[in-house]
């Protein structure tokens, strides 16, 4: 049950990199440049934020210990920063563009800080390095593919349709995890019992 934890956790973290790296490397530029008319002080604006917000939710998270559900944590905050990027299907105002590119951040960090932390906890400690190699390749080979993904789509539907691509990707990936894996019932005990106890 642990081990296909791991790799549900490994599984999801690929989707981030897909739906999540990809869209933002990808569609934010784009929609920075066609639907805001915005040059590189646009794209500052944009990095910056959504940085910003990975910070911040990353800081506030790691003065938890022993987070009794970290599963759970792991995807509200991936529902939080998909249904959150929805809203850019219509051209909102600047102001809340960038608000919801903050949001994005917030849910971001949450999100690669949980899923790393719960890997490193459960993974042996023997294994741990190429566990998170693995992890690491899901993560950084998604966002590849995903960047690729959204490129092709962004000139097929144009550049705020192609905000569906990620945002109900992630969606459906998190229902289907939230109801047909372990991972949102997995409480922090499992994860330590059967790893290093980080």
């Amino acid at each position: 049950e642990l081990e296909r934890s791991i790799g549900l956790f490994q599984l999801s973290m690929f989707g981030v990199g897909v739906f999540v790296i990809g869209a933002f490397l990808v569609v934010l530029p784009i929609i920075n440049a066609d639907v805001y008319a915005h040059d590189s002080g646009g794209l500052r604006n944009i990095f910056v934020t959504f940085w910003a917000g990975a910070f911040c939710s990353s800081i506030a998270i790691s003065r938890f210990r022993n987070l009794s559900r970290p599963g759970q944590i792991l995807l509200i905050a991936q529902f939080i920063g998909s249904a959150g990027i929805l809203f850019l299907v219509i051209k909102v105002p600047y102001p809340a563009f960038i608000s919801l590119v903050f949001v994005w951040g917030l849910a971001a960090g949450v999100s690669i800080m949980m899923s790393r932390t719960i890997v490193q906890a459960a993974a042996p400690p023997k294994l741990l390095a190429r566990v998170l190699s693995i992890y690491q390749l899901g993560f950084m080979g998604g966002a590849r593919i995903g960047a690729a993904l959204m490129g092709i789509v962004a000139d097929a539907a144009g550049p705020q349709l192609v905000i569906l691509v990620p945002s109900i990707g992630m969606l459906a990936m998190i229902v289907w995890m939230m109801f047909f894996t372990p991972i949102w019932k997995m409480r922090a005990d499992d994860v330590h019992e059967g790893g290093s106890g980080i």
